[in-house]
């Protein structure tokens, strides 16, 4: 029997708040954050903060994605049947 040994990005168990804090910190001082972290905390965690700050940002990109498809059809709709 094999034991999981999957460990949990400790970035993505943050409060969305607090994420955004780090998120805001590392995107202002993108390159050398990144390599801070590496140095101060080691690779492994520099690695999970890239991993869950490149998962926010789809999920961010799907949602507007998502957003402008319900808005735009939402218009399509009204303007056909105001025209029609």
């Amino acid at each position: 029997m094999k034991v999981s040994t999957k460990k949990r990005n400790r970035f993505l168990a943050l409060k969305w708040y607090e994420f955004i804090v780090v998120q805001v910190f590392v995107l202002a001082f993108f390159p050398v954050s990144l390599f801070v972290v590496a140095v101060a905390f080691g690779q492994e965690v520099a690695r999970e903060l890239a991993e869950a700050l490149i998962k926010d940002w789809l999920q961010t990109i799907a949602l507007i994605v998502i957003l402008f498809l319900v808005i735009l059809s939402g218009a399509i709709w009204g303007l056909s049947s105001w025209l029609g």
